[in-house]
């Protein structure tokens, strides 16, 4: 860029000359060459994109999404009937994708954080036992994983042969049943809510000065524990269990094989790799902590706990939300063992449709906010932890 500024500023009167030359100058002119390719390359992407939707007498445009989708979604956080618009059937697919993901990040940041911590223990054999779990799951692919969960959860017994788990639980070929909580109607429930907001309240000012971030999460355990007690001992709550019966279950709610096939892999592949994040964070660590924490006569736990992982934290936070995004993203696996994600949703609205363009744009979009949502969570916790280290 320089050379080829020198040789037009050669033919250039002396003070344009002067303002060719100028490094600024030239910077400036890089960026608005750069931004014309940019736009001119996006104009002739679109138009020979319209031009081909209309050799094709195809329409553009996202109305579809208001047309009966026709099709029944067997597992759906809300009922959706057929004669529902695709647009239902995102948002259902959506809070799916959700769900599974949600699940998955608690389940693998509990486990791998064990797992990564158990691979530092001086025991050989959980040493071993770990290490093995955490190069098998890591160094094999996902897709692979998810139909071996799925395979396993396809050959349980069936329903008449579900194994149960003390008659509140049974597992089967149709998933894991568990027991839900309901409530019955004519009983109040505002003495629980005002139990609720009352001991909630008490547990953040109590625990604020310690950790504001712990205070809300004791609030707000205080809060559902009492709202229970209360609506327990006025009989407003209670506990459905499932019942098997001759073809199926009542009762409780089901967790199906493909949810959970779609979670196990998720969570046991995620898992391996939060492990050694854990684990080398706590390696980053300078072996003197570890010192000076036992010279003041504290035990390896207290020391791990109160010493060692609110350090390793400023390590292990950046590369956690990286897992987790990819979590997100690796979601859209549910395709090949047919669990309603997001992706299944939009593919068979372009199937049925013939709206490609306009589907894959919709799906980038949700899939964006999704991951922007998580990774800005993240973020926004370790600033907080970071300025707060450093008052």
């Amino acid at each position: 860029m320089a050379s080829i500024a020198l040789t037009v500023a050669t033919c250039l009167p002396p003070g344009w000359g002067r303002w060719v030359a100028n490094r600024r100058t030239q910077a400036i002119l890089a960026q608005v060459l750069g931004a014309v390719a940019l736009v001119a390359i996006a104009i002739l992407l679109t138009t020979t994109l319209i031009g081909n939707l209309a050799r094709l007498n195809l329409t553009t445009g996202f109305e579809f999404l208001w047309r009966p989708a026709g099709m029944k979604i067997g597992e759906s956080v809300f009922p959706l009937a057929p004669s529902d618009s695709f647009a239902w059937a995102v948002v259902a697919a959506i809070l799916n994708t959700i769900r599974v993901a949600v699940a998955g990040i608690v389940l693998a940041t509990i486990i791998g954080t064990a797992i990564g911590i158990m691979r530092l223990s001086s025991n050989p054999l959980l040493r071993g036992v770990t290490t093995v779990y955490v190069e098998v799951f890591r160094n094999t692919p996902l897709l692979l994983q998810i139909l071996f969960w799925s395979a396993i959860l396809l050959k349980l017994p069936a329903i008449r042969q579900a194994i149960s788990l003390g008659d509140w639980a049974f597992l089967s070929q149709r998933g894991l049943q568990l027991p839900s909580l309901m409530l019955h109607a004519g009983v109040a429930l505002w003495p629980g809510a005002i139990a609720a907001i009352l001991c909630g309240i008490a547990a953040f000012l109590l625990a604020r000065r310690r950790n504001r971030a712990a205070a809300i999460a004791l609030g707000v355990l205080a809060a559902i524990l009492a709202l229970l007690v209360v609506w327990s001992a006025q009989g407003a709550v209670g506990v459905e269990r499932p019942v098997r019966k001759l073809f199926g279950f009542t009762g409780g709610f089901t967790l199906t094989p493909e949810f959970c096939a779609l979670l196990a892999g998720l969570t046991a592949y995620t898992a391996a790799f939060i492990a050694e994040i854990v684990r080398g964070g706590i390696l980053a660590i300078p072996s003197g902590q570890w010192e000076a924490a036992r010279s003041l006569g504290l035990r390896n736990g207290a020391i791990l706990r109160h010493i060692v992982l609110p350090q390793a934290l400023r390590v292990i936070l950046p590369a956690m939300t990286s897992q987790y995004v990819g979590l997100v993203k690796n979601s859209s696996l549910a395709v090949a063992i047919g669990y309603p994600d997001l992706f299944w949703a939009i593919s068979t609205a372009i199937n049925v449709t013939g709206h490609a363009v306009e589907g894959v744009a919709l799906m980038m979009v949700c899939y964006l906010v999704l991951t922007l949502g998580t990774s800005g969570a993240m973020n926004t916790w370790y600033s907080r932890m970071i300025r707060r280290g450093a008052r």
